[in-house]
């Protein structure tokens, strides 16, 4: 059995988005669909779904090879319109299903999980009683207590196997998985795709993958087909495709995700870079068990200076020691007596899976954690010494660029506003030099400043982090934290971004925290990586010999599980 699509096109007004595309859903087959942010991807899920905007127009044909919803035998060709047919409406569920890209905000944060699973097996004729079944068979953990648990108790990789359940609730044919894993560590993404791949298995599933990692989709993927602003611009077997790619853009995405050059240890005048005197700190030692270990020696842990650093190099900018924190109820600490150091001009990637603790590290750093222990200073200052006006006056020496920009930027202020929210929050300037100010910063992330005027929905994904970004410099700061801000871009913005962000540290001279679990991007801006696990940091030291020579075991199944094919 097959589904297909034949001649798709989708238009806004007298403007194609897409097409003439044709693909084929095989029973048992998986189909990788990749590309860039706008090329596509999801308006063609959109499309088979029938789930279009009002806005837009689809046109072709959907064929159906094989029983139909009713179960007749045969082709069913439905026609692709603006409002999808009943005959098309009544493929969801049964014959059609989908796990969205993001979980938390597709599952009802008012409802328990149980909830949703039953309303969605009643709706389809189905038992309550397989609600268990369906967490049991996704491999989500104590099933009984998940089903009376609200969707943010859990963990981004654990609601997107709840997702997988809801999408299975009606036994489909067909599944679509779009950008599954775009926000979910390697590990954890890992595990959801091999999920995927043994219910397509098991159940002969056609499996449709929709994702801008070329060489993720690729190691699950029987079929390929690369998409580019709206047109196929290679399809085939996917080893085929890996072997000798034909399109100059597959080479490219193939790139993008090869692990870059670390950032090298010295300055463009051959002196030492001061992170030279942090891996110097770290030595191999072992574990009882006999084991090798990159071990963190006092002066790590308090990451004071190490003999032999450059007398040049002047004090930390940010210091931390001891900082320890647990969430209410946890069953252990976020985080465990973590103490770090940061230098101007420097770049620390805090590495780690999802719950590691370095977004948690990030937080308390900031004063926005509550509970924390430890101190924290930046320039000599403490910061948890201070409150009220004082920590106010300190963070504008403090810029933060957040994960998901759409969520960070207010969707009803104009860029130019956002930009220069931070001036008139800490009263600096008039409107006039607020408003020269914002175009000059758009300019500096390689923006246009006609861009100004304009709201956050007009920009692209890659075009809205540049902004959060121009935004975290407005005040001019010391210090640049950035909370995975390329977790949830394609190859090419996050090229793109990684490059800024590298620009900016070297011009500006910034002192950058790069929170990530994302190795090639922490080796494209850190000149350190520091790995946490379970609110440790296990690891430390230079990137180039951290990738080279991981002494952690956690360190290697992190480079191990990014390791595809």
């Amino acid at each position: 059995m097959s589904l297909a699509l034949r001649g798709l096109c989708v238009h806004v007004g007298t403007r194609r988005l897409l097409g003439p595309l044709d693909l084929a859903l095989q029973s048992g087959g998986c189909l990788g669909v990749v590309g860039e942010s706008g090329s596509g991807k999801s308006l063609t899920a959109l499309s088979l779904l029938g789930l279009l905007p009002a806005a837009l127009r689809a046109s072709g044909a959907l064929v159906l090879d094989g029983d139909d919803a009713q179960g007749r035998t045969g082709d069913t060709d439905i026609a692709l319109a603006a409002r999808a047919s009943k005959a098309h409406a009544a493929l969801r569920g049964r014959t059609l299903a989908w796990v969205p890209q993001d979980p938390l905000a597709s599952l009802h944060p008012m409802r328990r999980v149980g909830a949703q699973l039953r309303e969605t097996l009643r709706l389809h004729g189905q038992a309550d009683a397989q609600a268990r079944a369906l967490l049991e068979r996704v491999r989500v953990p104590d099933p009984d207590a998940a089903l009376a648990r609200y969707p943010h108790e859990f963990s981004g990789g654990q609601r997107q196997r709840i997702a997988i359940a809801l999408a299975l609730a009606c036994r489909p044919r067909y599944l679509i998985a779009d950008e599954p894993t775009s926000a979910l560590d390697a590990r954890i993404a890992r595990d959801v795709l091999d999920l995927l791949d043994t219910l397509r298995r098991e159940d002969g599933l056609g499996l449709m993958l929709i994702s801008h990692d070329l060489p993720l989709v690729g190691a699950y993927a029987d079929e390929l087909l690369v998409l580019r602003r709206g047109e196929a611009i290679e399809r085939g077997p996917t080893r085929a495709i890996f072997a000798a790619p034909q399109a100059a853009y597959t080479r490219e995405l193939l790139e993008a995700d090869r692990l870059p050059r670390p950032v090298p240890l010295t300055r463009p005048d051959g002196h030492p870079h001061p992170a030279l005197a942090h891996s110097a700190q770290a030595f191999v030692g072992a574990r009882a068990d006999g084991s090798p270990t990159r071990r963190l020696t006092p002066a790590v842990r308090g990451e004071g200076r190490a003999s032999g650093a450059s007398e040049g190099e002047g004090p930390p900018l940010l210091r931390a020691e001891a900082l320890t924190l647990r969430y209410p109820r946890a069953s252990r600490l976020a985080l465990d007596d973590v103490s770090l150091t940061l230098r101007r001009g420097e770049g620390l990637a805090l590495l780690g899976e999802s719950g590691s603790g370095k977004s948690t590290l990030g937080r308390v750093l900031l004063r926005l954690a509550r509970g924390g222990r430890g101190r924290v200073w930046l320039d000599d200052v403490e910061l948890t010494a201070l409150s009220g006006a004082a920590l106010r006056a300190m963070r504008r020496r403090i810029g933060v660029v957040f994960q998901d920009p759409y969520a960070s930027l207010d969707p009803h202020m104009r860029i130019a506003d956002l930009i220069a929210e931070p001036l008139r929050i800490h009263g600096l300037g008039d409107a006039a030099s607020r408003a020269a100010k914002a175009t000059e910063l758009l300019a500096a992330v390689g923006l246009d400043p006609a861009l100004a005027a304009r709201y956050p929905h007009q920009a692209s994904g890659g075009q809205r982090q540049r902004i959060a970004i121009a935004r975290a410099l407005a005040c001019d700061p010391a210090l640049l934290v950035c909370d995975e801000a390329v977790s949830a871009l394609d190859a090419h913005h996050r090229a793109g971004i990684l490059r800024l962000l590298a620009q900016l540290k070297r011009e500006r001279g910034l002192a950058l925290l790069f929170v990530t679990h994302d190795i090639a991007a922490a080796a494209a801006v850190a000149e350190r990586i520091a790995v946490l696990e379970a609110g440790k940091i296990v690891e430390l030291g230079a990137t180039a010999d951290v990738l080279a020579r991981p002494q952690h075991a956690h360190t290697r199944d992190l480079l191990a599980a990014r390791t595809f094919g």
